[in-house]
């Protein structure tokens, strides 16, 4: 992996993470006025976060958005569709270890501070 790929992504991932930040802040300073942003209203702040997980993703694999595009549409419709799959699942599986762990974690800390 370059060193230029790196810091780009590294760059892409904090750019991300600041902007998802300001645009939190953001939706916590109407809530605290009484504004309440909900639905549709909140994509905003998927557009800094999307743009860090590409960060992110470009800094685990070593190649850059637009390498990693050209890979995929080489694949094949079946392996596209196998890979995507398994994809998912993955992201799920992550998703629910993440709830669970959040769940379990403190809970465990509790016990071994009372």
């Amino acid at each position: 992996m370059s060193t230029g790929l790196k810091r780009a992504a590294v760059r892409k991932i904090a750019l991300g993470t600041a902007g998802f930040a300001l645009v939190l802040g953001a939706v916590y300073g109407l809530h605290s006025v009484g504004i309440k942003v909900r639905g549709l209203a909140l994509i905003p702040l998927a557009l800094p976060g999307a743009y860090a997980l590409v960060g992110l993703l470009e800094l685990l694999t070593g190649s850059s958005f637009s390498e990693l595009s050209r890979r995929w549409d080489a694949l094949r419709g079946w392996q596209r569709g196998v890979l995507g799959t398994v994809v998912v699942i993955v992201a799920f599986a992550a998703l629910g270890l993440a709830m669970v762990l959040s769940d379990i974690l403190p809970r465990l800390l509790n016990s071994y501070a009372g």
